[in-house]
C-alpha cells in the first residue's frame, strides 16, 4: 500500500531538475521503493512522474511518452536543458516519427525504469534531462536487438550472450551502450536481477573498438545498386561452370591426399622435419597432443592407425604439399594445372581467391535477396536450402533453415524465405563449390560451409562475416560516397555516428543486408508490414516496423518524386501541344502525327479552357498515368514517347532525327551535335588517325542534325566535307 503521508512535490516550485529531485528522498524511500520491492506493475504505472503545482498529475510512469519538456517549457528552467523522453524503438530530432514500434513489453517496463532511475535515484542526479535521454536511446536500440535474438529482459543478457550477438551481427554495439548497461545493472534500487553479470567492459569485447559506431545503416541507392552490380557479376561470371570449379577443386584435393599420405610417411620414418610442412604454431600443437596420448612422432610405423587416427583428430594446416601450379614438360608427377575450358589461374592461392570471392558474393546475394541473418544462413542445410513453390503457375524460390521438404500446410514463418531467381542462382553456385569441402567432414556433415584455406579440413567452418566484409571493401575500394549518398543516410539513420561525410568509402557491415531490405521494401510500398513481418520471421509487426524505421519518410520521398515526375511530363507534354498549336515550328516524326491529329480533331481540341483539351496539364497527368501516353528526355530539349526505348544514355541523331516518336523542341541540340561532329573530323585529321568509318560516322551525324534544323526552319551553313574525305568513304564503301 502506498504510503500516504508522502506524495511527490511540483517541480514547478523548483528551477532546476536536480534540486527538485534530491529533495524527492523521502518520497523514493517511503514510497517508490516498497511499490518497486513489490512489484506491483499497475501500481507502479500509476506513480506520477511530474505533477502540476497544485498536485495534479501531467505524467505517470506507464506513460510512453514522459513530455517533461512540453510541460516545464513555461515554467523558471532552462530549457537547453530539458527534453522529452520517449519510450518507444526510435524517434527523430526528439519526435516521434512512427508510434507503432512499441518496445516489447518487458523491455518497455525496464527502460522506464532505468529512466525514472536516472531521474529521481541515481547517486548523481543531473540538472540535464537531455543527458539522461543519452543513457536511455542506446538502452531502448538494444532492447530491438535483444527482442529478435530471441531475449525477453535485460535480465537475460550476459557477458556471453552480448558476445554472440555481437559477432552474429545482431547488436549495433557502441561505447554509450555498454556505458548504459554498466548504469543499469549497478542500479540496485531497482526490482531486476543482475546478479553475477560484473561490469560490461571494452576489454571483454575486443571487436568493441573496430565496430565502435559501426550501426546497421541502410546502405545508400548508389552504394547498394553498386554492390549488386558486383556481385551478380562474380555468380554470372562463374555459374555456368560451376561442376568444372568442383571437378577441379576435387582434383586439387585427391592431389593434396596423395601429398599428405607420403608427408605422413616420411614424418613417421624420420626422412622430414615438421618444420618442412607446418608451422611453429601447428608444430607445438602437433608434438604436445603426441606426448600427451604417449604417442612417439618418429614411430617407424609402430603404432600402426593409432598415429593415423591421432594426426587426423588434430587436423593440422599444412604449410605445402610441393605440389606445382602447372604441369611442365620436365616434372615427373603433374602439378595442379589450374585450368578450365574459360578460365586460367597463374597459382593455387589465386583459384582459391576466386573461390573466395564467389563464396562472398553469392552469400551476399542470399542475404540480400531474402533477409536472412548470418546464423540463418549458417543453419542452411545443402540438401533441402533452396526449394521451390508455385503460386497460379510462376515458380517461386524459397531459402530455408529446414531439414526436410516444404509443406504447403505445415507452418512456414520461421524458417522459410522467399528470394528471386538471382538468389536461387547464387545458392547453387555457393553450395556446388562447397560440395568438395563437405566430402572431407567427419564430424557436422550435414553443416553447409567449408574453407578454402585448408581444403582438407575435417571440420565445418566455424560462422563468421569476415569474407563478405573483406570483399565488399574490394568492390567498394573506388567508389565514395557522395553528397545524395549522404542526405539519404539523414533521412534512414539520422542517429548514426559513422558514414557521415562525402567522399569516403562506406563502411559496410552484412546485417545492414537486412535492413536495407526492409527500408526500400516499405519505402517503395512494394511489402507491406505484416508482408514484411512473414518473410523477415518477426515475432511482431513492432519489430518489423523497428526494422524500416524512417521508411516512410523515403516513401513519402519516393511518392513526391514521383509526383513531380509526372508533373514534369505533363507540363512538357502541354507546351509541346501548345506551341504547334501555336503555330511554331518543331522537329521529329512525332510532331508530324501530332500536326495530322490536329488537322482531324479541329483546333478546338488545342484551345485552352477544359481539362480534356490537349494543352491541359490535367489532361496529360491522367494519359501518363494510365499509360496511355509515355515520354522521357534523351537530350536537352528533345524527347522519345515510346517507352521500350532505349536511347537513354547515349544519343544518335541519326536514329532519331526521322523516328515516328520523337519530339525536338528546340534545335540547339543539333547544333551542338553538328559542331562536335565536325570538330571530330578535323582533330582525328591532324592526329592522322582519319579513316573511313570515322568519316561516315561523323558525317551522318552533320547531315541528321541539319536536316533537323531545316525542318525546324533554323538558319545555318551547311557544313562542307573535303572531297578527298567523301572519296575515301566512296572508295571504302564500293570495297
Amino acid at each position: 500500500m502506498i504510503n500516504a503521508a508522502y506524495s511527490l512535490e511540483s517541480a514547478f516550485h523548483y528551477k532546476r531538475w536536480d534540486k527538485f529531485a534530491r529533495k524527492q528522498h523521502d518520497y523514493m524511500e517511503h514510497v517508490v521503493k516498497p511499490l518497486f520491492d513489490s512489484k506491483n506493475w499497475q501500481a507502479i504505472n500509476e506513480l506520477p512522474v511530474l505533477v502540476d503545482k497544485g498536485g495534479k498529475t501531467l505524467i505517470k510512469f506507464g506513460d510512453d511518452i514522459w513530455s517533461l519538456k512540453d510541460h516545464l517549457w513555461n515554467g523558471d528552467y532552462d530549457i537547453s536543458k530539458v527534453t522529452n523522453l520517449h519510450f518507444f524503438a526510435y524517434e527523430y530530432s526528439g519526435i516521434q516519427v512512427d508510434i507503432g514500434a512499441r518496445l516489447p513489453t518487458q523491455f518497455n517496463l525496464e527502460v522506464k525504469l532505468f529512466a525514472y532511475y536516472c531521474l529521481f535515484m541515481a547517486p548523481k542526479i543531473t540538472e540535464w534531462i537531455a543527458s539522461v535521454r543519452s543513457y536511455v536511446n542506446p538502452l531502448k536500440s538494444l532492447a530491438m536487438e535483444c527482442s529478435e535474438y530471441g531475449l525477453n529482459s535485460f535480465q537475460e543478457l550476459n557477458h556471453e550472450t552480448l558476445r554472440r550477438m555481437i559477432n552474429l551481427g545482431f547488436v549495433e554495439i557502441q561505447q554509450k551502450t555498454i556505458a548504459s548497461l554498466n548504469v543499469l545493472t549497478k542500479a540496485y534500487e531497482l526490482p531486476l536481477n543482475f546478479e553475477n553479470v560484473g561490469t560490461f567492459t571494452t576489454k571483454a569485447f575486443p571487436s568493441l573498438i573496430e565496430r565502435e559506431g559501426e550501426q546497421n545503416q541502410v546502405i545508400p541507392l548508389a552504394v547498394y545498386k553498386t554492390l549488386f552490380d558486383q556481385a551478380e557479376a562474380v555468380v554470372n561470371k562463374y555459374y555456368d561452370s560451376r561442376i568444372e570449379l568442383q571437378d577441379k577443386l576435387r582434383d586439387i584435393q585427391t592431389k593434396q591426399k596423395a601429398a599428405k599420405i607420403k608427408i605422413q610417411k616420411a614424418i613417421r620414418t624420420g626422412s622430414c622435419s615438421l618444420n618442412g610442412y607446418f608451422r611453429p604454431p601447428v608444430q607445438k600443437k602437433l608434438i604436445e597432443r603426441f606426448e600427451e596420448a604417449g604417442i612417439t612422432l618418429i614411430d617407424d610405423f609402430k603404432e600402426g592407425d593409432k598415429w593415423v587416427e591421432l594426426i587426423e583428430g588434430i587436423d593440422p594446416s599444412y604449410k605445402s604439399f610441393n605440389i606445382r601450379d602447372h604441369t611442365t614438360p620436365r616434372m615427373k608427377e603433374r602439378g595442379y594445372d589450374l585450368l578450365t575450358r574459360e578460365f586460367y589461374w597463374k597459382s593455387l592461392n589465386a583459384f582459391k581467391d576466386t573461390l573466395s570471392e564467389i563464396d562472398a558474393a553469392c552469400r551476399f546475394l542470399i542475404q540480400a535477396l531474402s533477409g536472412m541473418r548470418t546464423d540463418e544462413l549458417w543453419r542452411m542445410r545443402p540438401e533441402y536450402g533452396l526449394q521451390h513453390t508455385t503460386i497460379k503457375g510462376t515458380v517461386i524460390p524459397l531459402l530455408t533453415t529446414r531439414q526436410s521438404k516444404i509443406s504447403m500446410n505445415a507452418n512456414t514463418v520461421n524458417d522459410v524465405y522467399v528470394t528471386t531467381e538471382m538468389g536461387a542462382r547464387a545458392y547453387r553456385l555457393l553450395n556446388d563449390i562447397h560440395a568438395p569441402l563437405r566430402d572431407n567432414f567427419k564430424t557436422g556433415k550435414n553443416r553447409f560451409f567449408g574453407g578454402f584455406r585448408g581444403l582438407l579440413k575435417t571440420k565445418p567452418a566455424d560462422k563468421d562475416t569476415d569474407n563478405i566484409t573483406k570483399y565488399v571493401k574490394l568492390w567498394l575500394k573506388d567508389y565514395k560516397m557522395t553528397d545524395e549518398d549522404i542526405s539519404q543516410l539523414d533521412m534512414s539513420n539520422p542517429d548514426r555516428s559513422t558514414n557521415k561525410a562525402a567522399g569516403v568509402t562506406f563502411k559496410f557491415n552484412p546485417h545492414q543486408l537486412r535492413r536495407s531490405l526492409a527500408y526500400y521494401l516499405i519505402g517503395y510500398e512494394l511489402l507491406s508490414y505484416p508482408q514484411l513481418k512473414q518473410q523477415f520471421s518477426h515475432f511482431t509487426v513492432a519489430m518489423t516496423r523497428w526494422y524500416a524505421r524512417y521508411a516512410s519518410s523515403f516513401a513519402r520521398m519516393h511518392r513526391e518524386i514521383e509526383v513531380e515526375r509526372l508533373n514534369q511530363k505533363a507540363q512538357i507534354m502541354a507546351r509541346i501541344h501548345r506551341k504547334l498549336a501555336n503555330g511554331e515550328r518543331l522537329g521529329g516524326g512525332k510532331v508530324t502525327e501530332i500536326t495530322k491529329n490536329m488537322a482531324k480533331q479541329g483546333e478546338s481540341q488545342f484551345e485552352e479552357g477544359n481539362e480534356d483539351r490537349a494543352v491541359s496539364v490535367e489532361y496529360w497527368k491522367r494519359r501518363i498515368r494510365s499509360g496511355i501516353e509515355h515520354i522521357h528526355a534523351i537530350a536537352p530539349n528533345m524527347y522519345c514517347t515510346h517507352s521500350s526505348c532505349g536511347m537513354r544514355i547515349s544519343v544518335d541523331l541519326s536514329d532519331c532525327v526521322d523516328c515516328g516518336f520523337d519530339i525536338f523542341e528546340f534545335a540547339t541540340y543539333a547544333e551542338s551535335v553538328r559542331k562536335e561532329a565536325e570538330i571530330a573530323l578535323h582533330l582525328a585529321d591532324e592526329l592522322g588517325e582519319l579513316n573511313p568509318p570515322t568519316i561516315a560516322r561523323q558525317v551522318v551525324q552533320i547531315r541528321s542534325a541539319e536536316k533537323l534544323m531545316m525542318d525546324m526552319d533554323v538558319p545555318f551553313e551547311p557544313v562542307e566535307i573535303p572531297k578527298e574525305w567523301e572519296d575515301l568513304v566512296i572508295h571504302w564503301e564500293a570495297a
